[in-house]
């Protein structure tokens, strides 16, 4: 052989070398992306679910960015109606807990203070640029404090129905020193309030509950049936005969299984929930459902956000009574 063959062998050779090195590099790569890929990977939230601080999400990897986080710190502090009893302090950093799986124009998250995990939050996030927060609102909250023999804690938690309704269950209550024999024992608050994820990925406040102390009047338990149709400016609601049989039927099973049901014509934005000797106990704005569905059915409860079901047969209507209200009969 002589070196002209030698050197053409040595090309080759050492070209070889360099594709085997670069398919190595490029190997590796895809291993490590894919690893930061699974590393990334946000769990998905399966509704109904309840958002509280049960455990630590310490498996929590992504970040929220420095933008979104300072875009999310801003619309916190904009809310007043989101504002705790006790005094908490916000972080400018923030860990996606988890998804919410939809079909939505928007994602949506709940994201959690890294580090201090005291406030978890329900974001919502616009898929197309510019990326930005849509809305914001406190989902979950663990805050206490104590001060010259008062402690004071504050726990919220939330429940999201698969309709993406949200209620947010606030509690409160101040412990006093048993020394300070001229002050009451305990102040305990409990109320909540309701919001709806919109098609547009706002989230809007349906209704706020009128605040309940356990020292005074204990929170006034209610399953309720709203029947609501509206009815021209100048008339009275057009009740069809189906309308009239059915709604009987309803109203007859309702009284088997001890549910009250209530007929809605008007003033959609103040209904008013009665409770025993037709003393308002809560009240519901039911517009925007209105606005969409001229008549069916509103199903609340004083623990379970609510949910609106069309008119129509008796015997679909009393299947869903029974799913919402937990009746296994």
């Amino acid at each position: 052989m002589n070196n002209r063959e030698k050197n053409i062998g040595k090309k080759i050779l050492l070209q070889i070398t360099i594709v085997c090195v670069v398919l190595s590099l490029f190997s590796c790569s895809r291993e490590e992306n894919k690893k930061s890929l699974r590393n990334q990977t946000i769990s998905e939230l399966v509704l109904p679910a309840t958002i509280n601080f049960s455990e630590s999400d310490s498996s929590i990897r992504e970040s929220l960015s420095a933008d979104l986080s300072s875009q999310l710190n801003e619309l916190n502090k904009n809310q007043v109606k989101d504002h705790s009893k006790i005094k908490y302090n916000y972080q400018d950093k923030w860990n996606i807990g988890y998804k919410i799986k939809s079909e939505k124009d928007f994602d949506i998250m709940v994201v959690e203070q890294q580090g201090d995990a005291k406030i978890k939050c329900l974001i919502t996030i616009s898929k197309k640029a510019p990326i930005r927060i849509i809305s914001s609102i406190i989902v979950a909250l663990n805050n206490y404090q104590e001060d010259k023999g008062i402690l004071e804690s504050e726990n919220w938690t939330s429940e999201i129905s698969t309709d993406l309704e949200v209620k947010v269950k606030k509690h409160y209550e101040k412990i006093m020193d048993e020394n300070e024999v001229t002050k009451p024992g305990s102040n305990i608050v409990n109320n909540h309030d309701l919001y709806k994820i919109l098609p547009d990925g706002k989230i809007e406040i349906i209704s706020k509950s009128d605040v309940t102390k356990k020292d005074s009047t204990l929170t006034v338990k209610y399953d309720v049936v709203i029947i609501f149709m509206t009815k021209p400016a100048d008339g009275a609601p057009q009740l069809s005969e189906d309308w009239l049989l059915y709604n009987t039927e309803v109203e007859n099973y309702c009284a088997t299984v001890g549910i009250q049901v209530q007929y809605c014509y008007e003033n959609f934005s103040n209904v008013g929930i009665l409770g025993p000797r037709k003393r308002v106990v809560s009240k519901l704005n039911i517009q925007k459902i209105v606005d969409q569905h001229s008549s069916g059915y509103i199903f609340t409860s004083d623990d379970t956000p609510l949910i609106f079901v069309p008119f129509g047969p008796s015997e679909e209507t009393i299947k869903f009574i029974k799913q919402y209200y937990k009746i296994l009969m």
